[in-house]
């Protein structure tokens, strides 16, 4: 059985390369960022790309810095480098979904009448495609039985082609065997 390979903990990260921003400077200002809304310092424009793990990881603001982690490997809590700045983050998302709650809206008032008419409404149009369905299953139904007529009239024809075809075969055969040459004397 072969030894699984593993990155020891102590890898070093990869330089930047151009305008590369690295992961764990991504990550952390992500953090900071949250550290930021829970405390009062920074009001967010969307507290829901600030309500899960997989959320944070795809959430970006290049006007802020903030940019997405592309792998999803790598923002794991679980992850040899960079698991425990992504448990914090963890920590932080629980703290927003406390301080935060999603407001859960009611469903606006519906006349029972109304709700009926949609209800027919509904069903109307249910029965429609229903029967639009049934009338183009039988005219499939048609059409496929035209083109198996046509189908059999083809194979007549080529079968009709073919005997004549092998009939002026042994007709030519047999002009063939007959043809002597003229002699010239």
């Amino acid at each position: 059985m072969r030894k699984k390979l593993t990155k020891p903990k102590s890898a070093k990260l990869k330089k930047p390369q151009g305008d590369v921003v690295p992961v764990l400077l991504r990550i952390e200002r992500k953090e900071q960022y949250m550290i930021d809304v829970i405390d009062g310092r920074v009001v967010p424009d969307d507290l829901d790309k600030l309500r899960s793990l997989t959320k944070v990881r795809d959430w970006e603001d290049p006007s802020r810095g903030i940019i997405r982690i592309g792998s999803p490997n790598q923002f794991v809590t679980t992850h040899e480098v960079y698991g425990t700045i992504v448990s914090r983050i963890e920590n932080l998302v629980g703290e927003i979904n406390g301080k935060f709650p999603r407001k859960k809206g009611r469903a606006p008032y519906v006349p029972l009448h109304i709700e009926l008419e949609k209800e027919a409404t509904r069903a109307d149009v249910s029965e429609l495609n229903q029967d639009q369905m049934r009338e183009q299953w039988s005219e499939g139904r048609e059409r496929i039985k035209e083109l198996e007529s046509e189908v059999n009239q083809l194979k007549e024809r080529v079968q009709f082609y073919m005997q004549l075809s092998a009939e002026r075969a042994l007709e030519i055969a047999k002009l063939q065997k007959s043809y002597r040459p003229l002699r010239l004397v």
